[in-house]
């Protein structure tokens, strides 16, 4: 070869081989981790979407809890993993019921004869639901504690109305 000539040593030509192949590599690499990050926050965008229709779900239902300011002798169905609550949307014979089966919790309303069921959140570990008291031990809300994913979520949702005062049955 003549010193005249002009091009590239076969070594720098490695060398530029070298270097083009790292930057793609790095690019590579950074591209499959933002993949990853887009596709963790579309589950999480999923799950948290899945968390505020649930917690909009029980908030609307058991705002159409009415008991009579009267009644004294109110009966609830407890058990820790489900509850079940009368006058549903202000008929003593109506009822509004939370529980879990298989992991998932269900919301079940009975009016006028009608059960309606809905399947809320599923994949939950743990639950625990409670009715609420007032200081004069009349019953005045639910409590719904729930473990999803290893984190703990909480809806408390008021009945629409209360009796005055008296323990529940």
């Amino acid at each position: 070869m003549n010193k005249n000539e002009e091009g590239f040593t076969f070594m720098e030509v490695l060398v530029a081989i070298a270097i083009i192949s790292i930057i793609g590599l790095s690019l590579l690499w950074g591209i499959a981790s933002i993949s990853d990050s887009v596709t963790r926050a579309r589950e999480n965008a999923r799950l948290a979407l899945s968390l505020l229709k649930a917690d909009e779900y029980i908030r609307e239902r058991t705002a159409e809890i009415r008991i009579p300011y009267w009644e004294r002798n109110i009966t609830f169905e407890s058990s820790g993993s489900s509850a079940s609550i009368p006058w549903y949307q202000g008929d003593k014979n109506a009822y509004l019921r939370f529980f879990t089966e298989n992991n998932t919790v269900y919301a079940e309303t009975e009016f006028n004869g009608e059960t309606a069921k809905l399947a809320l959140l599923t994949g939950i570990e743990n639950i625990e639901i409670r009715i609420l008291e007032n200081k004069n031990g009349a019953p005045a809300g639910l409590e719904i504690i729930y473990m999803l994913k290893g984190k703990e979520y909480r809806t408390v949702s008021p009945f629409a109305s209360i009796p005055i005062a008296g323990k529940t049955a």
